[in-house]
């Protein structure tokens, strides 16, 4: 059995470095609108609110309980059944 030959190495093709492109406009607005977006961010915000910190008050249950505005006691409701007339439309 004859050895085998090794397979021809392929030369690799050299490739040109890119060049660095003109800066695109963007767009009809250009970056007026990202300009106009981003303004009121003077540091990080996160929508985790990872750099808020947190008031035991204002969560949980007794932060709801705090801010809840439903009445406590009994509600007295005033039946209108005895002042309605069906032929008078302005007592409905």
């Amino acid at each position: 059995m004859a050895p085998k030959k090794a397979a021809p190495k392929k030369a690799a093709k050299k490739v040109a470095p890119k060049k660095a492109g003109a800066k695109k406009e963007g767009g009809l607005f250009g970056n007026y609108l990202t300009t106009f977006l981003m303004s009121g961010l003077d540091e990080m915000e996160f929508l985790s609110g990872a750099g808020r910190t947190l008031d035991d008050k204002s969560v949980g249950v007794l932060g709801f309980a705090a801010k809840d505005k439903r009445p406590k006691g009994k509600v007295n409701v005033v039946s209108k059944s005895g002042t309605i007339n069906p032929r008078d439309p302005k007592t409905w």
